[in-house]
């Protein structure tokens, strides 16, 4: 069982004057590291291979820093983060419209492995929107298989609560909950529309549309009657809402953006480069009403399953 505690995040004060007054505070791996290559017991060859690993390591760390950083930056300034907050506005999730409860917690599934492109911006992604929801890191809870020991220790460096597992989503909630997943597959959010079927008004969801979650063929055009129609779907749990539900799809404009601009800003590369950045920021933010229309259709075909509570 998931169980989260109110706290608040203490930020000590920093002087920018004297940056190297206090040592920063590295994720435990590296620390672990240095701890191994100060070992007085070993002899000094084992020392130095340990401080060069340490080294080396620690460059990487660094390069991540950087990376996650002027992500942020020039994501948090960006035509799509602008639409991410309108967005997150129009569905009532910002605490300012009163039409529904403030967000919670986030979870986040399938985020990817942080050294590739598209997580490391959908990381920038998820802590933007944390700041923008008010909601502290430690209430941000994280999962993805793929995640190396490495990875967890930076996710829990940057302040999120790592899970153990994910239920394969099947997490039931009780208080307002934004699930981000970004590489999602339908399995998943079926499974979670599944377990909160009863308070689907508790859950938004921020990852693929639900049309495509049904059937790959659907676009995001696709009407709802026509989505209503169909007699046979991959996400049994997700076709019977999707009259219900509210969509907003969010286009990756900040890629389209960087794409346009290359060809102006250095012509001589730019068709080595022409495929390098894809629309990895696509998704839907999807919600549902507070009334549930669809309370009265069976769970019949959902599966025995242990879920957890969030």
């Amino acid at each position: 069982m998931l169980s989260c505690v109110d706290s608040t995040v203490a930020v000590p004060d920093v002087d920018v004057s004297n940056p190297k007054g206090t040592p920063e505070i590295e994720p435990m791996y590296l620390q672990k590291l240095w701890s191994m290559a100060s070992d007085v017991s070993l002899q000094e060859e084992e020392r130095n291979a340990l401080r060069a690993k340490y080294f080396d390591q620690c460059t990487k760390w660094r390069t991540l820093q950087a990376r996650l950083i002027t992500a942020i930056t020039n994501l948090g300034v960006s035509e799509f983060w602008a639409s991410m907050c309108q967005a997150l506005r129009e569905h009532g999730l910002c605490g300012d419209c009163g039409s529904r409860a403030t967000v919670k917690n986030v979870v986040c599934f399938c985020l990817g492995n942080l050294g590739d492109h598209a997580p490391l911006y959908q990381l920038s992604v998820l802590i933007l929107i944390l700041e923008r929801l008010g909601v502290h890191h430690e209430k941000c809870f994280v999962f993805d298989p793929c995640h190396s020991p490495k990875e967890i220790d930076v996710l829990k460096h940057l302040g999120f609560t790592v899970l153990d597992g994910s239920d394969d989503a099947r997490i039931r909630v009780r208080q307002m909950t934004l699930f981000y997943m970004p590489h999602g597959d339908f399995g998943l959010t079926n499974n979670l529309i599944a377990a909160n079927f009863d308070s689907l008004h508790l859950i938004a969801v921020l990852g693929n549309n639900l049309a495509w979650v049904c059937n790959p063929e659907d676009k995001d055009t696709t009407s709802a009657a026509e989505r209503m129609d169909r007699t046979m779907s991959r996400a049994p749990f997700v076709q019977k809402v999707l009259a219900a539900v509210k969509e907003t799809h969010l286009q990756d404009t900040f890629a389209s953006k960087v794409r346009s601009q290359l060809p102006r800003l250095a012509p001589r590369i730019s068709n080595a480069f022409a495929n390098s950045v894809c629309d990895s920021l696509d998704c839907t933010l999807s919600t549902f009403p507070p009334q549930v229309p669809w309370a009265h259709i069976s769970r019949a075909l959902e599966p025995a399953h242990r879920e957890s509570a969030l």
